[in-house]
């Protein structure tokens, strides 16, 4: 219940766990405001409704039914509340009658973006803010994630339709800036009326692009690291200059680790929990996920994530592929799934070692949960990791991660040779790769060296207390 001094805060997103699930934004929206609202905030979420087995179960009741008008016809949408105390903040979603009401978040069947992109993100913006209108005065701020809202922070000072939100503030988080949402101007017709003299904040390159509007319109914006923000005025894929222009209003906020979720003590999605030993919790799980293998007491390396030439899957493949021809020495279990080329390249490395390698090609958390909490390392060769939630899921759960020095990766996982946390190399190549997995060979056959480095990184605070503040006091300032 909102106090009369908190800040009544909506969250805008296209993903929120446990109702959708693809990435890393989906871990931040489900728990940051779980935080917030211990600090002054009254925090609410709003996203899409989809054909997913959360909103089954948890149907909701409808609080607003309207039409978004276009010029040649126009779309019903319902706004629907949901009451559950387990979430720790207000939830909304969006019913919009064709646009959502499918179970994949983002990809068709032949595992490509739907091709009508562009009209869902439009009309999803659309019905928050003729929703939010409706009552100007429920909400203090809106704080958008990613370019599939990166629209709302330009209608909402521009458009004609919404003139009672033309003095709130807008906040914006860049959780992957490769991601824009980019788009002709022959869609201009599903935008509401606003003053055409702006338009050119909404243009990039002679497109629409709602990242490039957002950071430009945007009363504040973060990127979900400091090594990302560092990274973005020289690697933005043509937007540097804007990253570079509207540096004085970005800040660098890591991710947090929900620590009520991702608890080896209590985790429910566990076999086995941590009692007194982590490398006891650490050996139990290992044996339910190895039992398959030729040689279950190897050391266990895993990949968790999409199969994207982001998260480096393409070398990462030929890493084990050219490992496991020299050497039989380790196992490899890899769960994701995504690009159908990468999918075919992990099954035919599969096929060709059957005794070391299995592969699952689905999203699945029970599964993602044991793999972290039974591995010895986690592999993330990604090219570009804005935060990354998994390294800090393994190193609760006594996983070391092996990454690429980049992003919020550089941020959370300092090399052991400068007392840190896991080993990284830089750049993502074979060689690379292979060299990580020979000295995380040798580091697992130095057992006291190993367990020792285990019993320091399940003991590292990743929860969300500190980054939480940050976010309060960037609404502050906005307000």
């Amino acid at each position: 219940m909102k106090k009369k001094e908190d800040i009544a805060v909506l969250m805008a997103s296209t993903e929120c766990y446990p109702m959708a699930k693809v990435g890393g934004m989906a871990d931040v929206v489900g728990s940051l405001p779980k935080y917030l609202a211990h600090l002054g905030v009254s925090p609410s979420v709003i996203m899409p409704r989809y054909a997913r087995p959360w909103f089954d179960k948890n149907p909701g009741k409808i609080i607003h039914d309207s039409i978004i008008q276009y010029p040649h016809a126009h779309h019903p949408f319902r706004i629907w509340q949901h009451e559950d105390s387990d979430l720790g903040y207000e939830l909304y979603s969006v019913e919009l009658p064709g646009l959502f009401d499918r179970e994949s978040v983002y990809l068709a069947e032949d595992g490509h973006g739907y091709r009508d992109e562009t009209i869902r993100n439009i009309s999803f913006q659309r019905a928050i803010l003729q929703w939010w209108h409706s009552d100007p005065d429920s909400f203090d701020l809106i704080h958008c994630h990613d370019h599939m809202t990166g629209l709302i922070p330009f209608l909402m000072k521009y458009s004609y339709e919404y003139p009672a939100l033309r003095q709130k503030p807008s906040y914006f988080t860049i959780h992957n800036a490769l991601h824009r949402g980019r788009c002709s101007w022959n869609n201009l017709s599903l935008l509401p009326h606003f003053d055409t003299w702006k338009g050119g904040l909404l243009d990039w390159d002679e497109a629409i692009d709602p990242l490039a509007s957002a950071l430009r319109v945007s009363d504040g914006i973060n990127t979900v690291s400091p090594g990302y923000l560092e990274e973005l005025p020289r690697e933005a894929q043509g937007l540097e200059w804007v990253f570079a222009h509207e540096r004085h209003k970005m800040s660098g906020i890591i991710n947090g680790v929900d620590y009520d979720v991702w608890n080896p003590k209590t985790d429910t999605l566990l076999p086995h929990h941590l009692k007194k030993s982590i490398h006891s919790f650490k050996r139990k799980n290992k044996a339910e996920l190895t039992a398959s293998f030729a040689e279950p007491d190897l050391p266990l390396f895993v990949f968790i994530g999409r199969f994207a030439h982001q998260k480096g899957v393409d070398i990462l493949i030929q890493s084990i592929d050219t490992w496991l021809n020299h050497h039989r020495d380790a196992n490899f279990f890899i769960l994701g799934s995504g690009d159908k080329s990468l999918e075919h390249l992990a099954g035919m490395v599969y096929g060709k070692y059957p005794q070391s390698v299995r592969v699952v090609f689905d999203y699945n958390e029970p599964l993602s949960h044991v793999l972290y909490a039974g591995a010895d390392f986690l592999l993330m060769p990604s090219r570009v990791e804005p935060c990354g939630l998994n390294q800090m899921f393994s190193m609760r759960y006594g996983t070391v991660p092996i990454v690429n020095h980049t992003g919020g990766l550089k941020d959370t996982v300092p090399d052991i040779t400068v007392d840190g946390n896991g080993l990284s190399f830089d750049g993502v190549q074979t060689d690379q790769v292979l060299n990580a997995l020979q000295r995380a060979m040798e580091l697992f056959s130095d057992q006291k060296s190993y367990k020792a480095l285990v019993e320091k990184i399940y003991k590292l605070d990743f929860s969300w207390e500190a980054s939480a503040k940050r976010y309060v006091d960037a609404y502050k300032q906005l307000l």
